[in-house]
């Protein structure tokens, strides 16, 4: 009865099975070399069926294989070779790439953090914000100079109307909560680290001791009209004419803004305020339009 020529075909190589012994009346693939190249389906295993010679996929030599090298690699150097690649991966928190070598860990799920910061943060926000300064970066650093109210080692808070702190949000990418807080207003809390350094370096300080950031003079009417469109700035009419409006608590700050639009600078209840400086010297882009229809 054995050997003999089974109706099915090989899953693998389509060539007819034979059954040598009962066991093998059930058989799927015609050799074992065929079930091992079936079961990689979609990695380049080049296999020799005359006298089972395979091709390692490091060096691409012919070998032997034996019982540790399961037919992929000649040795266990290629192997570890072939393993120490770098992969590249995007973090699902702050969005930046990154890389790590074992391709094991990826299959499992793993690895969808770049560090262990990113893996327990329940926000994320655009981290890279601040690391260029241009027209939009140097106007929202202005907002963030005239809403702090509290600046710490480990986060900074934000109090303004809730509809400004929902544009902040959008503009760098944040997911952080809008609190309520005193006063009618809304708070934010940045707690990032790297975004709090960059800060840290561009000399934010608790509001009375805020001086005026170190950034190029072309952005600086940038930083002005984001401080403006904050709850810090307001115009109004007075005889037909248009006075805009800037105040702070910090005189320094205060005093460098005054000397940039050379505008008058007056002290009132405890603040410094500048008042009528021409609108045009700080215009441009971004801006909160209803701030700037003066009919």
């Amino acid at each position: 009865m054995y050997p003999y020529i089974a109706t099915q075909i090989c899953q693998n190589c389509d060539s007819p099975i034979v059954v040598k012994q009962k066991r093998d009346k059930d058989n799927q693939f015609c050799y074992k070399e065929c079930y091992n190249q079936f079961r990689r389906k979609g990695k380049p295993i080049k296999i020799n069926l005359i006298g089972s010679h395979y091709v390692c996929l490091k060096c691409e030599k012919i070998f032997i294989p034996t019982r540790n090298t399961k037919g992929m690699y000649c040795s266990y150097a290629c192997s570890n070779g072939a393993k120490a690649v770098d992969h590249k991966l995007i973090c699902q928190c702050c969005n930046r790439e990154f890389s790590i070598k074992n391709i094991a860990e990826i299959k499992r799920g793993h690895y969808k953090y770049c560090s262990n910061e990113c893996r327990k943060r329940k926000y994320r926000i655009n981290e890279d914000f601040f690391n260029v300064i241009n027209e939009e970066s140097a106007y929202w650093l202005g907002f963030i100079w005239a809403t702090v109210r509290g600046s710490k080692y480990n986060k900074v808070s934000l109090l303004s109307r809730k509809e400004l702190l929902v544009r902040f949000n959008e503009a760098l990418n944040s997911n952080y909560p809008i609190k309520n807080s005193i006063d009618n207003k809304s708070m934010i809390r940045i707690t990032s680290l790297r975004i709090l350094s960059r800060l840290a370096e561009l000399g934010i300080n608790d509001i009375i001791y805020m001086e005026f950031p170190d950034i190029s003079i072309e952005y600086q009417k940038d930083f002005i009209r984001g401080y403006y469109d904050s709850d810090c700035g307001y115009h109004y009419k007075d005889n037909g004419q248009d006075v805009a409006v800037l105040h702070g608590r910090s005189s320094k700050l205060m005093r460098s803004i005054s000397d940039i639009l050379k505008a008058k600078l007056v002290i009132d209840k405890g603040e410094w305020i500048v008042i009528s400086f021409d609108f045009s010297k700080v215009d441009g882009s971004p801006r909160l339009e209803n701030k700037w229809d003066f009919n």
